[in-house]
């Protein structure tokens, strides 16, 4: 199933359920009011949905269907928190003009163009926090509405002329043309988004990983890339919980990536040291 989270004004969530007769989904963020919850077929059709406890249902007839929410955000002087409880992986689209505060440690960008950048983070629990760059409008010139301002600029005396005599500076230079700073702003805050999110990785590289987290590291890089829970553990010589302990570090920093299959654990290495 993809998630998608948007994070604009308000954090809007998007769940795209695959087709079921009744479809049924967790709910990764909880909503901020039920009646700000909607789902619609993939021809726009709205269908009954529901929500009981952390679920979410819809009446889909047995097709795909999408479920539209404003999640639970919290709002201090600015800063939008948004709390994930997800079974699922979530996709983040930072759009221009959104500046992210705090992501998880384990994101990975996955896509940057015009409309924002993109961000896919494991399921688990975490906080999305970000902020809005807000441009603020001048005030209307002088006119008519709808009219341009036509008042002319006055000529100015230039200190030490002639008493009473009146220099004229040059042309006023003209107003930067919005249609051009506009998009180099959008730009600019799509890169500096990324560059955050890239340094931030960056500094969660191989620091503060003890000796075993290396170990772990290693064994996967000898053996191909991944490798079962049990063979790790046969491998190194550790005892299960110590090894479920630093796996689960190791995953919350994006290192490795855990795989549940059926009574079997694999363990895929995503970053070297």
């Amino acid at each position: 199933m993809l998630v998608l989270l948007n994070l604009t004004l308000v954090p809007v969530m998007y769940l795209f359920i695959p087709a079921a007769l009744i479809g049924n989904a967790t709910l990764p963020a909880q909503p901020l009011a039920p009646d700000l919850v909607s789902a619609a077929l993939p021809n726009g059709t709205a269908v009954p949905v529901w929500i009981v406890d952390s679920k979410v249902f819809v009446l889909s007839g047995g097709e795909p269907v999408k479920v539209t929410y404003v999640a639970r955000y919290y709002n201090s002087s600015g800063t939008i928190v948004v709390p994930i409880d997800s079974p699922y992986e979530v996709l983040i689209r930072i759009p221009p003009g959104t500046y992210p505060v705090d992501v998880p440690d384990n994101a990975e960008i996955i896509g940057v163009n015009m409309s924002g950048v993109y961000l896919a983070v494991p399921p688990g629990t975490y906080n999305v926090t970000y902020t809005l760059l807000v441009r603020e409008e001048g005030p209307v010139e002088a006119g008519g509405e709808g009219q341009p301002n036509t008042t002319a600029a006055l000529p100015t005396v230039e200190e030490g002329g002639a008493e009473g005599t009146p220099t004229q500076t040059g042309p006023t230079a003209p107003a930067p043309d919005s249609t051009i700073i506009l998009p180099v702003l959008l730009i600019g805050a799509v890169l500096g988004a990324s560059m955050y999110i890239a340094l931030r990785r960056r500094g969660t590289g191989c620091g503060g990983l003890g000796e075993t987290d290396r170990m772990i590291l290693e064994y996967l890089e000898r053996v191909g890339g991944e490798a079962y829970r049990q063979d790790i553990a046969h491998g190194l010589g550790l005892p299960p919980t110590t090894l479920h302990k630093h796996l689960h570090k190791l995953a919350r920093r994006g290192m490795v990536r855990l795989v549940d299959e059926q009574r079997r654990h694999r363990v895929v290495l995503v970053r070297r040291c």
